[in-house]
């Protein structure tokens, strides 16, 4: 809204102005400037305390105006706040009393090494209007922006704010008769500046509380009463001021000296003369409005029996044309009943012919779905006893491959040496892994795809078994939901087999420290996933890596050899061999869309 958008901007500038009065207070006493020395004859200097508590204030009104404070930011200084109004308010107490705080006391001294000699104490109405504008700003930060959001809060914070202003003005007024008002009592005069800086952090108080606050809210807006506000309001006040420097000469002139009288009077004239225009003009607007209301009340009643006649007049037209072609229609009506009547006796002979085939077609429908149930049968019992015979076949190739494997565990079947027990582990590995793909088959009870999480876990689980020397490897296996057909899950059991094994040989050789190298445990890594519309079958381990200048894929390595083979001629695999910190084969399968 523009108007809550107008106040925004009047309060950023009415708490920036209150904040440089402040810092030209410590300025000028500092270097020991008077400024507007023709009605400061009874001058004093701003106390320290005050221009620092009005420089907080008048940039936190600014700043909340402008970017409202987050949470804890608000709570401290809302809190800051309440602690000024609380040290005040004591101060308020000790001075009347023709005394001070102790803190009062430490900002004196404070204010003598930063103005100088001439640093004075906060007066009686400066520490109390500080009180006031303290408290309402709490309440505008409280409501976390501007305008507030209770309409009772953002009157109580325009008030407050009103309030203020006014005191603040009278005093002000009082310094241009060159009377300070309370000048000699024990109240003190407050300073010029001080007052100034306060009467602008009353009207910013004033525009933080929003178009919903009063008095603003009669001024602002369409209506007739905001509009003669806005004129007479300025009109009167300006009028007012003129007339006081009128009357201000020509005291002057004649020696008139009363000025607690003068700027009394002043105020109190000022303040009944809008009230007595504000009150004729919110009358006049009032009864404006309700003649602009009734006027568009009875304009609005108008228009609306206006269209309800032209409405009625187009539905007795559209009655009176439909009536004429009703009258029509009834005459070709009548005349199409014989003809009509000639056509559903056709109709009926046809759909009498219609059930006859349909009849027939039931009967010939009923025997085919006959049929079909006695043929669902007999496939039914055809799969069961193929389901049957494959698993009985994977269950004795399982069995032949372990009495293979049983059969080199004997002793003296291989040469007791070194190379004869590592060709012999070797082989049964292998034949393991082949033997591991029946055994998941049967114990799946999947016969055309091999679940490769249950396969790889055990195949991985058997080889790490026969090296356990290697315990302190660890193995990891990634595979989540991936089937492949027989063929290539043998394939891949194959070369797993023969990675795995030469990782184990190999990639972790006596006082290879894998923390003190690679930071990381010892580990053989075995994944297979699905990657863009292809599987992807990795063996990597971080061990101490291939020698320089070795090709795998041109070693006269059998293993290896192996590996390529297969991988090339079964798999039609890409190879992909990495050997930056550690070991790492990837095979991009092809996928034959068999697997599920």
């Amino acid at each position: 809204m523009p108007e809550k958008r107008l106040l925004r901007r009047l309060t950023i500038a009415f708490g920036l102005i209150t904040t440089v009065i402040s810092f030209l207070a410590i300025f000028t006493a500092h270097f020991g400037i008077t400024l507007f020395s023709s009605v400061n004859q009874n001058y004093r200097t701003m106390a320290f305390s005050a221009a620092l508590i009005w420089i907080f204030i008048g940039s936190m009104l600014a700043y909340q105006a402008a970017k409202p404070l987050l949470r804890i930011s608000r709570l401290v200084v809302q809190a800051f706040l309440s602690l000024i109004a609380a040290i005040e308010a004591i101060e308020f107490v000790f001075s009347i009393h023709g005394s001070h705080s102790f803190i009062e006391t430490l900002f004196v001294r404070a204010g003598t090494v930063v103005l100088g000699p001439t640093s004075s104490p906060i007066s009686p109405v400066a520490a109390g209007l500080i009180v006031l504008a303290a408290i309402a700003l709490v309440f505008v930060l409280r409501d976390k922006g501007l305008p507030a959001q209770s309409m009772r809060t953002a009157d109580a914070i325009s008030i407050a704010g009103l309030a203020i202003s006014v005191i603040s003005f009278t005093f002000v007024m009082s310094y241009f008769y060159g009377n300070p008002l309370l000048y000699g009592t024990q109240f003190i005069p407050i300073a010029f500046l001080s007052a100034l800086a306060s009467f602008f952090a009353g009207a910013a108080l004033v525009a933080a509380a929003g178009p919903g606050a009063v008095p603003v809210r009669y001024i602002i807006g369409n209506s007739t009463s905001a509009g003669l506000l806005r004129v007479f309001v300025p009109l009167v006040a300006g009028i007012i001021l003129i007339e006081n420097i009128v009357f201000v000469g020509l005291s002057s002139w004649f020696d008139v000296r009363d000025a607690i009288l003068l700027s009394t009077t002043l105020v109190i004239f000022i303040l009944a003369t809008a009230f007595v225009v504000a009150r004729i003009s919110g009358k006049m607007g009032g009864r404006l409005e309700r003649a602009e209301q009734e006027l568009v009340r009875k304009n609005e009643d108008l228009g609306a029996m206006n269209e309800e006649l032209t409405a009625i007049e187009e539905e007795l037209r559209q009655a009176n044309d439909g009536l004429l072609a009703n009258e029509r229609q009834l005459l070709r009506k009548n005349e199409d009943l014989g003809a009509m009547n000639e056509e559903l006796n056709a109709v009926n002979e046809e759909l009498t012919a219609a059930q006859d085939e349909l009849h027939q077609n039931i009967e010939e429908l009923s025997l085919r779905e006959e049929e079909l149930i006695k043929s669902e049968a007999d496939l039914r019992d055809a799969l069961a006893e193929k389901e049957v015979l494959l698993s009985e076949i994977h269950h004795r190739v399982k069995n032949n491959l372990t009495a293979f494997i049983s059969l080199l565990s004997l002793g003296g079947t291989y040469e007791e040496s070194e190379a004869g027990r590592a060709l012999k582990k070797d082989l049964q590995n292998r034949a393991r892994s082949m033997a591991l793909i029946h055994e998941t088959l049967y114990q799946t009870g999947k016969f055309s795809n091999v679940d490769m999480e249950v396969y790889l876990n055990n195949l991985v689980s058997q080889i790490a078994g026969s090296y356990a020397e290697r315990s302190r490897i660890r193995i990891v296996v990634d595979v989540h939901e991936v089937n492949l057909d027989i063929a290539r899950a043998t394939t891949a059991g194959l070369i797993i087999n023969e990675l795995l094994t030469n990782s184990f040989k190999y990639a972790f050789p006596p006082g290879f420290d894998c923390m003190a190298v690679r930071g990381k445990p010892c580990t053989i890594r075995v994944s297979l996933a699905h990657e863009d519309g292809t599987d992807v079958l990795t063996v990597a381990d971080n061990g101490c890596g291939l020698p320089e200048g070795f090709d795998p894929l041109a070693t006269k390595s059998l293993g290896l050899k192996l590996v390529t083979f297969l991988a090339r001629h079964q798999l039609q695999a890409e190879i992909g061999i990495r050997a930056e910190r550690g070991t790492e084969f990837s095979f991009h399968l092809k996928n034959t869309g068999d697997e599920t």
